[in-house]
């Protein structure tokens, strides 16, 4: 059977007093990795009350950097696969069927049915499921009225509710101070500072099951992000940041809800090995580990004097307390944990 088009010459047909066809996609979140089965139901074409068809032709995009058509299946059992002309293009992101009815009658279709299954890989991201053209008819092959619902398919996620205060931006009291360069506030708003956050398998501490780098930590000291929802176990929440100490939860977490928060900051205790510093009732994640190995000591030192020395400026590492300036202010701050001989305290 030749591939057809439903000629736009029927739209001159009046369509006033046939039933309204309705054509539906899913809105689905999902696992990147799976292989997904999309629905196309419809409804309104039945003789119960609906206008039953002669032809179908729709075509349905998707984004083909988040999903890969892998093919059409399981086709409505009074519409079968040898009576449709169907393709699906990973380049164009577009997947087209065409139906018609072979005695060139109509066909009942009950309500709620589903006319065919799209199949996709599900490779990570968002992606609408649009319907950029549909055509049915009626027996005189005249256009009916059709309505569309598109679907979308995004990740499947939890969320992981953060209160983190730094030690070199607290200021006191309850908030961070924002951190500066050379013009001002560096991220702008209410956001103190990028962190990366890490989640460490419970049972191997050196086993990094999920990672995300620049996080927002508001100037209340609170960070928010979305987590894949297949890490349902137990696992260590790590905290980085450009200057301060590695920081863990003191135990491992269990990620078995859809939400799941932790706070740093009511307790030295909340960190492994309770390695924080308590200022003024707040616990801090302590400061000045510019070059990020692990310990604040001598290193760490020799770089902030070094620019310090140069009237060193901007959003950079060698700036403990976050004011845009390298100067004596953040050597006092590193020197104070180097001699307490701070380093990071993991499992």
């Amino acid at each position: 059977m030749k591939r057809f088009s439903l000629s736009i010459l029927f739209i001159a047909v009046a369509i006033l007093g046939y039933s309204q066809i309705n054509v539906s996609l899913p809105t689905i979140t999902a696992v990147a990795g799976t292989n997904l089965s999309i629905p196309v139901s419809i409804s309104g074409a039945s003789d119960q009350g609906g206008t039953p068809i002669s032809a179908a032709d729709v075509r349905i995009n998707f984004n083909s950097s988040v999903l890969t058509y892998t093919g059409i299946s399981n086709f409505y059992s009074g519409m079968p696969a040898s009576q449709w002309v169907y393709s699906g293009s990973n380049t164009t992101g577009l997947v087209s069927a065409n139906w018609l009815e072979p005695n060139l009658l109509t066909l009942s279709v009950p309500d709620n049915t589903i006319l065919y299954y799209i199949n996709f890989t599900y490779n990570g991201g968002t992606s609408p499921l649009t319907f950029s053209f549909t055509e049915f008819t009626d027996v005189n092959y005249n256009l009916i009225s059709t309505v569309k619902v598109d679907g979308s398919v995004s990740p499947d996620s939890k969320t992981l509710n953060l209160n983190v205060f730094l030690q070199g931006l607290f200021d006191g009291s309850a908030s961070l101070n924002p951190s500066q360069d050379e013009s001002g506030s560096h991220f702008g708003g209410n956001v103190a500072e990028q962190i990366t956050v890490e989640l460490h398998s419970s049972s191997s501490y050196s086993t990094i099951e999920y990672s995300a780098s620049n996080v927002d930590l508001s100037t209340s000291g609170t960070a928010s992000l979305t987590i894949p929802s297949n890490l349902n176990g137990s696992y260590f929440i790590t905290i980085k940041s450009r200057n301060s100490i590695e920081t863990t939860s003191a135990t491992a977490i269990s990620f078995a809800g859809s939400s799941i928060a932790y706070d740093f900051t009511d307790g030295i205790e909340k960190a492994f090995g309770s390695n924080m510093v308590d200022i003024n009732g707040k616990s801090c994640v302590f400061a000045g580990d510019a070059n990020n190995d692990g310990l604040v000591d001598s290193s760490d030192m020799i770089s902030v004097d070094n620019l310090a020395s140069a009237f060193g400026t901007g959003y950079i590492p060698e700036d403990i307390n976050g004011d845009g300036l390298i100067d004596s202010t953040d050597m006092i701050a590193i020197d104070n944990n180097a001699t307490s001989f701070i380093s990071s305290i993991l499992p």
